[in-house]
Parts: structure tokens; C-alpha cells; sequence
């Protein structure tokens, strides 16, 4: 089991999924060296750390978090009925095991903070996030390079703006198809999914329309436990296009040794799985019902 972003067992993962070297250490932190172009012509590199895709967490070791509080309806835990705390610390305990999943963890650049980036502007949320790179795309270029950690060198903000611009697509006339082309090919990388094939429209696959739905959520606040449960809709689906896609990848990129490779993390995907189909039961029952926290009953 994956414990953290940062521990053996992801940066493992990492390394057969991306294709990085035995990270080092660096300020206490694990740091990789990603090769995100390596063709005939061309080599560029970048250090990357772990992160987390979609922090869903209710409850940590002292109190619920914003999103616990939310299902709370504001109050503590205790305070709450005993159906509905069961039920709460059921989901919490799924939600924790997702949240470092294969499925759910990555790598971002380290230099320019990209990570810090995705905190600070948006309370960690992975859509306000993408909105956030969808609108660098667009050539509205703030919200990367003077967001959050305002103690950042600007040379290493220019470092992230060079790897996020070797995405950046003219192959379209509309300011928004390129805004959309250059996400979806970045994500692509980032988060393996599956590339759209040659002649193959990118707007009609399952890839675009998450980053499209995401992108205007991603405006949107978290503010009831209807939008709570839409999140997580989200992220399920995104969990689930990961796993086709990181399958797909490990199979381009370890052609010999693909079996043996997914082997090692058969366990863990399919007690992701597992975990999947069991939220999903979750959020057929009312504990994100917009009502109050201590009246749960099933559906």
C-alpha cells in the first residue's frame, strides 16, 4: 500500500510510470529528474516531486477538515448522530486510501512551485487548478506566475513557464481549442492519460470532456454537500480514465517487460478499484443530502 507521495512505494511507481531515476534528496524532500522531452531531436528535463491529485480528506487526527465540515453541516463530529458518524468515518477512511492511490498520485514540477500553486489558489482543489493552467493557456499568465508562494525566485517561474509552453498547441484558429489542446496534451503526460489517436476528434473523448467539465467547475465554490458530491463524481471519473491510461502507458513504455511491471501493483489497483465501487455505494445515501447531519438515515 502507497502511504504517501512521497514514500518507497510511490516514488517507485513513479519511476516505472514516468520513466525517472532513483530520486535524491533535496531540502528534505524527494526530488526526480522527468525527462519530458526525449526524442532524436531533442531532451528536456525538470525535477519533480509527488503530489496528490484530489485531497478529499473529512478528517485528520485533531478535527474534520473544510470538507468534513461541510458534511457536518458546520458542527463537530460528536456533536452528530452515531448513524451518521459511522457513515462519515466509512467514507473518510475510503477517501483516505484513494487519496494515495496509484490513481491519485503524480508528479509536478518542482521550480516554480506548481504545487504550491495548486494550494494557494484554490484550497488544493485539482479543477480550480486546471482552470487555473487553462487560463495560462488562454495567455492570461498571472494566476502561475505570481501565484501563492510569494518568497519564489522568478528564474524558476520561468523554468515552469518554459515546460508548461512545450505544451502549448497552434494547431487551431480558436483561442480556446489551443487553450484546450495544450491542457489536454499536458495532462496527458502528467496524469497518463490516453492520447487521442491520429484523425481522432480530442473534443469527443472522455479525456476532454472531464478537463471541459472540471475547467468550469473549478469556478465554482464547495459550499454544500451537493457540491461536495459532485467533486468526488469527478474524481471518480478522473480515477477511472487513470486507469486505462496508466495501463495504456506502462504497456507503450515497458513493451517487455509490461506483465511484470503491472504485476507489481496489481494489489493496488485492485483494491482502488475495490474502493471505487464502495464510494460509489456512499454516495447513494444521504449523508450528502443538503439536511441536517444528525437525521442520516439510508436511502
Amino acid at each position: 500500500m502507497i502511504k504517501s507521495d512521497s514514500d518507497e512505494k510511490a516514488w517507485e511507481f513513479f519511476m516505472d510510470c514516468y520513466k525517472i531515476k532513483s530520486p535524491k534528496i533535496s531540502r528534505g524532500c524527494k526530488v526526480g529528474k522527468w525527462k519530458y522531452v526525449d526524442d532524436s531531436e531533442s531532451q528536456k528535463s525538470i525535477d519533480v516531486s509527488g503530489e496528490i491529485c484530489f485531497n478529499l480528506r473529512l478528517k485528520d487526527s485533531r478535527s474534520t477538515t473544510f470538507y468534513g465540515s461541510i458534511l457536518c453541516d458546520g458542527k463537530s463530529l460528536s456533536q452528530c448522530g452515531e448513524a451518521f458518524q459511522e457513515k462519515f468515518l466509512e467514507l473518510n477512511n475510503i477517501l483516505g486510501y484513494l487519496q494515495t492511490s496509484p490513481y491519485n498520485i503524480c508528479i509536478l514540477p518542482k521550480p516554480g512551485g506548481l504545487n504550491n500553486i495548486k494550494k494557494g489558489i484554490g484550497n488544493d482543489r485539482f479543477d480550480t487548478y486546471l482552470w487555473a493552467l487553462y487560463r495560462y493557456y488562454k495567455g492570461e499568465k498571472a494566476f502561475i506566475i505570481n501565484g501563492y508562494a510569494v518568497a519564489m525566485s522568478i528564474v524558476n517561474r520561468k523554468i515552469l513557464c518554459d515546460f508548461l509552453d512545450e505544451y502549448k498547441s497552434t494547431g487551431s484558429d480558436s483561442d480556446s481549442d489551443n487553450a484546450m489542446a495544450s491542457l489536454l496534451s499536458l495532462c496527458s503526460d502528467l496524469y497518463s492519460f490516453v492520447r487521442t489517436k491520429e484523425g481522432e476528434d480530442a473534443s469527443q473523448t472522455k479525456e476532454y470532456k472531464l478537463i471541459k467539465d472540471l475547467i468550469n467547475n473549478g469556478i465554482k465554490p464547495i459550499a454544500s454537500k451537493s457540491d461536495f458530491r459532485r467533486y468526488i463524481e469527478f474524481a471518480i471519473r478522473f480515477w477511472e480514465l487513470r486507469r486505462k491510461g496508466i495501463y495504456s502507458h506502462l504497456k507503450e513504455t515497458h513493451k517487455e517487460h509490461f506483465e511484470k511491471v503491472c504485476k507489481k501493483y496489481e494489489k493496488d489497483f485492485e483494491e482502488t478499484n475495490e474502493k471505487i465501487k464502495k464510494i460509489n455505494k456512499l454516495l447513494n445515501t444521504n449523508i450528502f443530502d443538503d439536511s441536517e447531519a444528525n437525521s442520516f438515515k439510508e436511502k
